[in-house]
């Protein structure tokens, strides 16, 4: 070992000193290897020495030493969780100095000198505004297919030593003098994540090999910055640019994504029960908007991964749903989803197909013109040949719609498009209108351009446009709309700061509840108002308020009634609005005996009310039924799908006289236990009237906590709880039955007199948290033993048992994370 050791050393010294060590590097440790393996068995290196000499060389900054002695590590004992996570690490980190990686950077013009990780100083070349100087010949395929044969067997690698990582309470501390930058721990967390990001990178890599990129690198990055390198011109140089290549790698791609979700959702678990004061490689952020985003992520995750088998609700971004298979069954390429463009414009109106091969449902074909508006050239420039004679220019005008546009008009083009005379303005509503030029009225010369307006269309009152019928869809821009005089204060006591607004009319063609959700575009604040003139408006509903919670408003309409509506933003500038007016149907299942069945489990289930009101008086309540005959013994859960906060499933047995028993209800979810041919009635009511309801059936196994008697045990001072109340329910043997639903218990065995902390931290909702002590046969609430906010303490005494609580108030479920700290 004494030699093998000396020989790294000097591995080490001609690396750093001499300009051709690193060629000697491989070659003395080579020769160290076959030492060693001739070596007696008395003095050959173990694995643990192998990552010992390995750990050394770090600290000297030789990581290709280094690393090949974590490779020796691994052959000597390739269950040595150091040694798999240290060769997993160098050997990504060495990825660059890979023959094809190398010779590629060069050819991209990075200077061979200072390519060192630990000091790199080695840059491309830039022009004089500061981009990418690449060079000519080297094509974008080339980069791809380098990522491909070379980058990506080294990632796959890298996680295939990570995965016989598979010891829970692995740890690995490493000095900043490893690391050159400063201390850290990595545990079995770290290395899920870790994994989750090579196999992310190995789906990626796996993606863009598939589409063809035989364009010049230097050409695709400054796409659309040059003349003669517009959208347009590219993709007519170019013509299969962003077609398939291969189709080769798409269920390697898939099977990568789906691997990718796995490890994320294992990881982030465990990095998540974590102790607060637990600080390791990766950690978690604990403010409200952390926590927020990282659960649209992880839904997104796994939304995404279950429409590989079927179309699944985005819960992130309803009421989208995604089938991700799309993607790899190799029908569709990109460029098969482009708009056509005009320079860099992408016209309006030309977008092949807005669900992208089925990958997106339930977007509005209208919805996607709208995202590429502001990266529209407002200098384009057309030139108009169709003449009327005797009338003058007939141009066909053809943009996104909602967006008005100006038309100008010059007979040079060498004009400053400042100078062009302004002729008008059109608002192709549907994406296309005409526009007549009656000052061409002889066949000359003239040139044309398109230009955004600076104001809406419909952005006074007087010019609100007309909806039509029971379903109508609203959309426009308002990012240049103003605040006209007289306009209403739209709910801001007086304060009528720079309101974006733009107006639309609407009569009712019956009597009946109105829905107008404003869930896509810029998400602006609907308000809609009765009355002729502006300053006599009388105020029907508004988006946001008590009554209307998010952005949807809903009001009871009258036949025959004109109603005015007006969307817009009171701060900063605007953007698109897309407004989806629906005058609802009434449902027949408004009673008991009308109540309609539920066929199948985990079916979409929805209906809709006028009346939908909940009845205080004693009577039977009205609302939606629903009958459903269980068929088999065991748990079942209803979910809300998409409905808002006001709703309330309750459930009620039909026993066997015929009567009615109550046995559970909720907002967001509701469980209960159901014996096989039992019939059910499942009752949706909601307090303000006058909306659809939808939801879901299905079974589930519940938690194992889900009663007093079957609660978890806390052990040691310090403890993180991980579970679920996902079907959980509220039992007959718990306290407090005006408590929160959906409820998961844990206990806790003092061992001395002392204080107890319970905190939530990082859960899926808000978790409301109750302590009970055990008196006799029943459990008694603590004092200061209750907190809505997550978190509370209690004092506790020595060999007493208390039972912790943990739920959702109106059936909200979720992940809970608990954690739990015990002083003496």
């Amino acid at each position: 070992m004494k030699h093998i050791a000396r020989i790294a050393a000097l591995a080490d010294l001609l690396h750093r000193r001499l300009p051709f060590g690193r060629r000697l590097v491989v070659a003395l440790l080579a020769a160290a290897t076959a030492w060693a393996g001739a070596s007696q068995t008395g003095s050959a290196q173990t694995a643990t020495e192998w990552v010992q000499t390995g750990r050394a060389l770090l600290t000297t900054s030789n990581l290709p030493a280094a690393s090949a002695a974590f490779a020796q590590a691994i052959q000597k004992d390739p269950t040595l969780d150091d040694a798999n996570a240290l060769h997993a690490a160098t050997r990504v980190l060495l990825i660059y100095s890979l023959p094809a990686v190398s010779n590629l950077l060069t050819r991209l013009g990075e200077p061979t000198q200072g390519r060192n990780l630990h000091h790199w100083t080695a840059a491309p070349p830039r022009d004089a505004e500061g981009r990418l100087a690449l060079p000519p010949a080297v094509s974008t395929a080339e980069i791809t297919e380098t990522l491909r044969s070379s980058v990506l067997p080294e990632l796959v690698a890298a996680e295939l030593e990570l995965a016989r990582i598979t010891n829970s309470s692995f740890l690995l501390r490493l000095t900043a003098g490893e690391t050159k930058l400063s201390a850290v721990d990595v545990d079995y967390g770290d290395v899920l994540m870790l994994r989750a990001i090579l196999k992310a990178l190995a789906f990626w890599t796996y993606t863009i090999h598939s589409w063809d990129l035989d364009a010049p690198a230097r050409v695709l990055s400054r796409l659309g910055e040059t003349p003669g390198n517009t959208a347009e011109e590219v993709l007519a140089r170019y013509p299969s640019l962003l077609t398939f290549a291969t189709t080769n790698d798409m269920t390697a791609g898939r099977a990568a994504f789906s691997s990718m979700v796995d490890l994320y959702v294992a990881a982030t678990t465990r990095i998540f029960s974590r102790l607060p004061s637990e600080t390791r490689l990766f950690n978690t952020d604990s403010s409200e908007s952390g926590a927020s985003i990282e659960r649209d992520v992880r839904f997104l995750l796994q939304d995404l991964q279950a429409s590989l088998s079927q179309p699944t609700l985005l819960r992130a971004s309803p009421p989208l749903r995604a089938q991700m298979d799309r993607m790899f069954a190799g029908k569709n390429s990109i460029r098969s989803f482009l708009p056509e463009f005009q320079g860099n414009i992408p016209t309006g109106g030309t977008l092949p197909d807005p669900t992208f091969g089925g990958f997106l449902l339930g977007l509005d074909p209208a919805d996607v013109p709208y995202s590429i508006k502001h990266k529209r050239n407002a200098g384009h420039r057309i030139q108009v040949t169709r003449w009327i004679p005797g009338a003058g220019v007939r141009l066909d005008v053809n943009g996104i719609p909602g967006v008005t546009y100006e038309v100008v008009a010059a007979d040079d083009l060498a004009e400053s498009l400042d100078a062009w005379l302004g002729l008008g303005t059109v608002f192709p509503a549907d994406g296309h209108s005409v526009f007549l030029d009656p000052g061409s009225v002889e066949q000359t010369r003239r040139f044309y351009a398109l230009l955004p307006s600076s104001r809406p269309q419909n952005d006074d009152f007087q010019n609100r446009l007309p909806l039509h019928g029971a379903s109508a869809i609203a959309r426009g821009w308002n990012d240049e709309a103003t605040t006209e005089p007289g306009e209403p204060d739209h709910g801001f006591n007086g304060f009528n700061p720079n309101w974006s607004s733009i107006w639309w009319s609407w009569t009712a063609p019956r009597s009946g509840p109105v829905v107008i959700d404003s869930c896509s575009g810029s998400y602006p604040q609907v308000d809609v108002y009765t009355g002729a003139k502006l300053s006599q408006l009388t105020l029907v509903g508004r988006s946001g308020d008590d009554q209307n919670v998010g952005c949807r408003v809903e009001f009871m309409a009258e036949a025959g009634v004109v109603y005015a509506i007006a969307a817009g933003q009171p701060f900063g500038p605007g953007g698109s609005v897309r407004l989806q007016l629906t005058q609802l149907a009434t449902s027949a299942n408004t009673s008991i005996d009308s109540s309609a069945p539920i066929q199948k489990l985990g079916s979409l289930i929805q209906g809709t009310d006028s009346t939908y009101l909940v009845d205080d008086t004693g009577g039977q309540a009205e609302g939606l039924w629903w009958n459903w005959t269980a068929p088999a013994t065991g748990r079942y859960w209803i979910t809300r799908d998409g409905s808002d906060d006001n709703h309330l499933f309750s459930i009620l047995a039909q026993d066997a006289l015929g009567e009615l028993q109550f046995i559970g209800e909720g907002g967001y979810s509701v469980a209960f236990d159901a014996v096989q041919g039992g019939k059910y009635f499942i009752l949706s009511t909601r307090e303000d009237g006058g909306n659809t309801v939808a939801f879901r059936l299905q079974s589930i196994a519940g938690p194992r906590n889900d009663e007093p008697s079957l609660a978890d045990p806390i052990v040691g001072d310090q403890a993180t709880l991980v579970g679920s109340n996902a079907g959980a329910t509220v039992s007959t043997s718990e306290p407090v039955p005006q408590g929160p639903e959906a409820t998961v218990w844990w206990r806790f065995t003092a061992p001395a007199n002392g204080f107890l902390t319970i905190e939530a931290f990082r859960s899926d909702f808000d978790v409301d948290l109750s302590a009970f002590q055990q008196t006799g046969l029943e459990l008694t609430s603590t004092p200061w033993s209750w907190s809505s906010s997550g978190s509370f303490g209690l004092s506790v005494s020595s060999g007493k048992t208390y039972y912790m609580r943990a739920g959702g108030w109106d059936g909200e479920w979720g992940r809970i994370v608990l954690h739990t700290r015990f002083n003496r």
